[in-house]
């Protein structure tokens, strides 16, 4: 369907050919009195602004052609005879404005009569001056058109692709949620027998969090105090599950809180590192949750006292946790964001995920920090 006009485009268009009218103005009366021909500006003012404005006239008819019935390549040939017919008629329309306008402007403005000559002569003679005229017009405007068209066509494969990633970032995303529901829910069956009151509790916390799970933004980027405050929730859970011999370390640099963070990224490096510490031994197990920004960076981190990773092997792939955030920073960061993983000199393992360090806004109350 073709686009409507609006009024910019003819008050564009006029503005133009004003432009232009005057300057041809400013020639020929300069050419005037060049030649010692005084007493002709008020004339060739009318003249050059009526040829102008019959020229806009021309112009603005000539979009919705080209519009509705552009030259393609296998259009062409039959197209060829309608602009032809569209520039005789144009032409025709465009001198009989000419003639009324002037013949009636020029008394008017007290400079007598005006005499356009012959108009069997002057059709012919005008249309051989508009036809290079109308051609570039047409060139100009399928030019337009053809950029316009692209410009689209770009806007659409981008808003489609954004469309993409953002169906593949909540893909993601779905697939740690129903991960970290059924490991809590086992911690939580391995509790109901051992101590029906703290697998009561941690019923209780689960409910909590999921409830602020199902409130949460569907943004696919939060501010990382919003994110600490959901994994806050998360890691009492875990306190219930594993008692006093588990100890949560945070250390958040304040300048980090504001940086927006990918939802959920956190949660799945603290399970894998409660995963690879504390669920592996009876004795006392450490988690370190580290935030911080240098050079424009946001580095977040995640260490356990674990036995760390054996060999470089594994230190370059990781699990299908760590493979998943991978591709959420691919995905949202167009390979800005980095995962390392890096044997700790004290023993353990430490999870880095380094991103461009953007402010998401205001921290909300009662985040941790």
């Amino acid at each position: 369907m073709a686009r409507r006009i609006g009024w910019k485009l003819p008050l564009g268009v006029f503005g133009v050919f004003t432009l232009l009218g005057l300057s041809k103005f400013l020639h020929f009366w300069l050419d005037d009195l060049a030649r010692q021909e005084t007493g002709t500006a008020g004339v060739r003012l009318i003249e050059e602004l009526t040829g102008a404005f019959g020229g806009a006239l021309v112009f603005l008819a000539l979009v919705p052609l080209v519009r509705r019935a552009p030259f393609t390549r296998e259009s062409w040939g039959r197209r060829l005879p309608l602009y032809l017919l569209a520039a005789i008629l144009l032409g025709a329309l465009a001198t009989s404005f000419m003639w009324a306008t002037r013949t009636i402007i020029t008394p008017l403005a007290g400079l007598g009569p005006y005499d356009y000559g012959i108009m069997g002569f002057r059709y012919p003679m005008e249309l051989a001056l508009q036809l290079p005229n109308i051609a570039l017009a047409v060139l100009g405007l399928h030019g337009w058109e053809w950029y316009r068209a692209r410009r689209e066509q770009e806007l659409r494969a981008a808003q489609l692709e954004a469309e993409l990633g953002r169906v593949r970032l909540e893909r993601l995303e779905a697939q740690l949620q129903p991960h970290f529901l059924f490991n809590t829910l086992n911690g939580i069956s391995s509790l109901m027998y051992r101590d029906p009151a703290e697998a009561d509790r941690m019923l209780g916390k689960l409910s909590d969090l999921l409830r602020l799970t199902f409130q949460r933004t569907p943004e696919p980027e939060v501010s990382l105090a919003a994110e600490l405050e959901w994994l806050g929730w998360y890691l009492d859970l875990m306190q219930i599950r594993f008692g006093d011999r588990l100890t949560i370390r945070r250390e958040i640099a304040a300048a980090a809180l504001p940086c927006r963070v990918p939802r959920l990224v956190l949660q799945p490096l603290v399970e894998n590192a409660l995963k690879h510490g504390a669920a592996q031994r009876a004795g006392p197990a450490t988690v370190i949750i580290g935030a911080e920004v240098r050079d424009g960076r946001l580095r977040l981190s995640v260490a356990d006292d674990g036995p760390g990773l054996p060999d470089a092997a594994a230190l370059e792939g990781g699990g299908v946790g760590l493979s998943n955030t991978r591709e959420r920073l691919a995905a949202l960061y167009d390979g800005e964001g980095r995962v390392t993983l890096e044997n700790r000199p004290e023993g353990g393992l430490r999870v880095i995920l380094e991103l461009p360090a953007r402010a998401a806004g205001p921290t909300p109350k009662g985040a941790p920090a």
